[in-house]
């Protein structure tokens, strides 16, 4: 009760019956390690969750170094202890002196409160402490699942604070554990991962992003252990697969949200070359046709898939073209289907078909306009678009254009430094040298800044 206040004169007086418990217990003598033991055990873990419950993180700390201490008083004065167990401790189970010291659990509550306080430097401090339980202990053992619970908080916490570069080093950390434990898939868990993706976006370390996701969901190595059985095998890959899809769908809604259209596209085109998410064009076999289909998707994801599949129409035509300076060849309708929203929470009001449309208005150039026109698959549907072709066209010879602009320019540029870079590289040295005698001395940046210029 004394601890679940906020009265600093309360907490001292829980500490002072906590040590005179410690006492007590020590004076009982080395055999003792019953049923009282039991309950201090149950006595120690209430204390660390009434800390959890309020974020008091002085007081965690104060117990955790109590607690702590009589552990290691209790273990000195206790001969031929065993060594401390990795495996889950129940009230049940036979006592030793490892119960009444901090175990998985107990290094979560305290994971909790310096989540709640956001105290990141008590969250990095914890971490070492969970590598036996990872190391030593199943995926399904309770030990483990505490320790990924804890560590997920730290990530959150992590994420609250804005420390991106110590949330990646936190991650490398847990994937070395994981491996040398014998896993391998040795991904952290799902929560903590999206919670540093979500950190990574909002600190905008998009190209991180795209590299830290690309780690995680790398396919796992094969492991030795021969003795799980093949059914779960299968459910753990699918388990996998899910929480690949939604690392996918998560970054991806993240960048879009941020205005980071190359690194979601990135992403979708990863995760649709992985076969986590479907590719949007269904219908490219006929010359005379294009029919993209977003059923199912969301909204960041059906941006990306559009903008992916004209990329690539505009690829196609580029190849199919001759040299620069004739006509683009492209007379395909261009057909997007958006379904007529019955899954959508405000039943038959779609969100994709405006959202699209607003899209093609708003973030293409030249915009295409488009209109509601009947799905070819399903002649009732009338959750699909239409995108006049001479409107595609105009979008795709745009994009030839500002390419073949861009090419001229650099071959513009490699010119000049192979014909004329040496003089005006002299005249540039000789002005430096004019400026430096008349002041006495300039940056030798205005020397680069002159090289840019001339260039």
């Amino acid at each position: 009760a004394a601890a679940s206040t906020s009265s600093p004169t309360l907490e001292k007086q829980s500490r002072s019956i906590l040590k005179r418990i410690h006492t007590a217990s020590l004076a009982e003598g080395v055999n003792d390690l019953g049923d009282y033991t039991r309950e201090l055990a149950l006595l120690h873990r209430s204390l660390l969750s009434i800390c959890a419950r309020n974020g008091n993180i002085s007081l965690a700390l104060r117990i955790t170094g109590d607690i702590r201490r009589f552990a290691k008083t209790k273990r000195n004065e206790t001969p031929q202890t065993p060594p401390p167990s990795t495996k889950s401790r129940t009230v049940t189970d036979n006592c030793s002196v490892a119960d009444v010291d901090m175990g998985a659990n107990e290094w979560k509550l305290l994971m909790i409160t310096a989540y709640k306080a956001r105290h990141w430097k008590v969250c990095l401090g914890t971490l070492p402490f969970l590598r036996p339980y990872v190391e030593g202990t199943k995926r399904d053992e309770e030990d483990y699942q505490y320790a990924a619970e804890a560590f997920t908080y730290a990530a959150k916490c992590l994420e609250d604070t804005g420390h991106w570069a110590w949330a990646l080093r936190a991650v490398d950390d847990w994937m070395a554990w994981d491996k040398k434990g014998g896993r391998g898939d040795s991904r952290p868990p799902l929560n903590a991962v999206l919670a540093i993706c979500r950190l990574l976006v909002a600190r905008g370390r998009d190209k991180d992003l795209v590299r830290f996701v690309s780690l995680i969901v790398a396919p796992p190595a094969s492991n030795d252990g021969s003795n799980i059985s093949e059914s779960s095998n299968e459910t753990e890959e699918e388990e996998n697969d899910d929480d690949n899809r939604k690392i996918y769908v998560d970054c991806i809604a993240a960048l879009y949200k941020a205005g980071s259209y190359d690194q979601s596209d990135e992403l979708y085109l990863a995760a649709v070359s992985k076969g986590y998410l479907p590719w949007s064009v269904v219908d490219d076999e006929q010359s005379s046709s294009l029919v993209l289909d977003l059923h199912g998707m969301t909204t960041s994801i059906a941006h990306s898939a559009v903008r992916m599949a004209l990329r690539r129409e505009a690829q196609v035509a580029e190849w199919i073209t001759p040299p620069p300076g004739t006509e683009l060849h492209w007379n395909k309708t261009l057909t997007i289907i958006t379904g007529r929203g019955i899954n959508s929470k405000q039943k038959y009001q779609p969100i994709l078909r405006p959202e699209v449309q607003r899209m093609l208005q708003e973030e293409f150039y030249p915009p295409m306009s488009s209109t509601t026109t009947i799905s070819k698959n399903e002649k009732s549907n009338m959750g699909a678009l239409s995108i006049p072709t001479e409107d595609v066209l105009a979008w795709l010879t745009f994009h030839r254009q500002r390419t073949d602009h861009v090419l001229l320019e650099v071959a513009g540029i490699l010119r000049g430094v192979s014909s004329g870079l040496g003089k005006r590289m002299a005249a540039v040295q000789s002005r430096v040298s004019a400026n430096t005698r008349e002041t006495g001395g300039e940056d030798q940046n205005t020397a680069a800044n002159d090289v840019n210029h001339d260039k």
